[in-house]
């Protein structure tokens, strides 16, 4: 049996942002098509200064009769929520930690709800319920093992799951709301926001496919909602100075991966680093090549550094063409790129 997992769509009303509930409204198209009809909500469905449950209730109620069931854990910007907030018979709302059984052949899904303890603490009262076999964990916490940015949304820590919680009660997989970008480990897993919510949270967005018989994951790809992209450019003085910028940018592009269609979604903020010898020509450069796509704010050039010295231009120039010329290991992380190089040749050749 397959389920669909989501988390921290933040919806608000449908007037403020149409474009959370059409990515909603895309899972559901989604799930449908592939015959899905249990979606969990891993927390966060709602922001919690500007919640508006009638529209989702309208839009659960709409699919209600197709078979849809929605399974929605209170997360720590929507603790208020209740079951008696929704009109839907399709929709369940998991205040308290529950054992719940989606297929009586399939392993139960333990479901977590945001409260302010230690995720090992709730997952100590609860461990004479967990059965022999394999279960699933569903939560919405911080796993302190996960590095994360800072969010201006998520401040502090909220509660945490340890590796040491996983060990001792070990679950066989672990789906986790509240951390916005994506992640995959060997079994634990963050959906992420299915909807970029703000500028940093870019790239594609995604929701989770989980076959509860044979324990596989699969992501299924978004197409609602905008692609957003924080690009930062560098810049290398010399006589080919916007040659080697708009090479840089390409490459950047090539990397953003986009599907047919897809430009008139992609909004990009941009900075450029390094050193030039025309600021003015490297902005117009780089607003002419994302002019396909929305450019958010103008290019920020205030880490880029400007030059008339021809003879450091020309070291940097060799120092570029020696870089191009070694082959390099792509592969391992541990390793500088020729950007790394490049930045510290700069520092050292222009003191900046």
């Amino acid at each position: 049996m397959n389920i669909a997992l989501t988390a921290d769509l933040h919806l608000t009303s449908r007037k403020d942002h149409p474009e959370r509930y059409e990515t909603l409204e895309e899972i559901f198209s989604a799930m449908l098509e592939e015959g899905l009809r249990t979606l969990v909500i891993a927390g966060d469905l709602f922001d919690r200064e500007r919640a508006n449950h009638n529209d989702f209730d309208r839009l659960c109620n709409d699919v209600h009769d197709m078979g849809l069931e929605i399974w929605v854990l209170c997360g720590n910007h929507d603790m208020h929520l209740k079951q008696r907030m929704f009109s839907a018979a399709n929709v369940h709302v998991v205040t308290e930690p529950q054992l719940i059984t989606i297929d009586r052949d399939a392993p139960p899904l333990m479901m977590l709800p945001y409260a302010e303890q230690n995720m090992g603490e709730a997952l100590e009262a609860h461990a004479s319920a967990f059965p022999e076999g394999p279960w699933i964990l569903i939560a919405h916490g911080d796993y302190i093992p996960v590095m994360r940015d800072p969010h201006p949304l998520e401040p502090g820590v909220y509660m945490p799951l340890t590796a040491k919680d996983l060990q001792e009660y070990h679950p066989r997989r672990t789906f986790l709301g509240h951390i916005h970008k994506p992640f995959d480990g060997s079994d634990l897993h963050y959906m992420g926001s299915p909807c970029s919510l703000d500028p940093t949270e870019t790239g594609r967005r995604r929701f989770l496919i989980y076959d509860l018989d044979d324990d596989k994951v699969e992501p299924r790809w978004l197409h609602s909602g905008s692609l957003r992209f924080l690009v930062e450019i560098l810049c290398v003085p010399g006589e080919q100075e916007l040659e080697w910028l708009e090479e840089e940018m390409d490459r950047i592009i090539e990397g953003w991966a986009l599907e047919p269609g897809d430009e008139g979604r992609v909004q990009v903020r941009a900075t450029v680093r390094g050193v030039a010898s025309d600021r003015q020509a490297v902005i117009r450069t780089v607003e002419d090549r994302f002019r396909a796509y929305v450019l958010d704010g103008d290019v920020d050039v205030s880490d880029l550094s400007s030059t008339n010295d021809p003879d450091r231009s020309r070291i940097v120039e060799r120092v570029k063409a020696r870089l191009e010329e070694l082959e390099w290991d792509v592969q391992n992380e541990n390793e500088p790129t020729r950007n790394d190089i490049l930045v510290a040749a700069l520092k050292t050749i222009y003191g900046v």
